[in-house]
C-alpha cells in the first residue's frame, strides 16, 4: 500500500493542480472576452488594439512568473 500511495500522491497532485490551473485560465479567458466585447462598443479600433497589446504583455509576464523564467510563446490576438 505504501508504494501506491507514494506513486499516486504526486500524480494526483499534478492532475489536480493542472485542473485548477486550466479552470483559472478558462475563467480568465471568458472574463477577458466579455470585457473586450464591452470595450469594443466604447473604444475606437486603435484604442482596443493598444489595450489588447497591453493585455498580451501582462499575460506573458504572468506566464513567465508562473513558469519560473522559461520561454513563453507570444500570443497574437485577432478579431474576425
Amino acid at each position: 500500500m505504501g508504494i501506491w500511495r507514494s506513486v499516486a500522491s504526486p500524480t494526483l497532485h499534478y492532475f489536480v493542480n493542472l485542473f485548477i490551473l486550466n479552470t483559472q485560465l478558462v475563467v480568465f479567458s471568458c472574463v477577458s472576452v466579455w470585457i473586450l466585447k464591452i470595450l469594443n462598443s466604447w473604444c475606437s479600433q486603435w484604442q482596443l488594439e493598444k489595450l489588447i497589446h497591453v493585455i498580451g504583455i501582462l499575460c506573458r509576464r504572468i506566464s513567465k512568473n508562473g513558469k519560473k523564467g522559461k520561454e513563453v510563446r507570444d500570443f497574437h490576438f485577432s478579431f474576425v
